[in-house]
């Protein structure tokens, strides 16, 4: 399975708090293993503390 993205571009790191979260978001959809929304992120969780919490494989990045 490949995940598609829509939008018109991908977001960027160096952006705003809200645009932020989007961008880890999208970096953890590309570089984690996961089969349902719900193995990414508790519904508590925020996309970024989940990103900062995630060790990412150096081969993947």
């Amino acid at each position: 399975m490949c995940p598609v993205l829509l939008g018109p571009m991908l977001p960027r790191r160096d952006c705003n708090k809200a645009e932020y979260d989007v961008w880890c978001w999208t970096m953890l959809i590309l570089f984690c293993l996961w089969r349902h929304p719900c193995e990414l992120k508790g519904l508590e969780e925020t996309w970024t503390n989940v990103f900062k919490c995630t060790e990412f494989d150096k081969d993947a990045m």
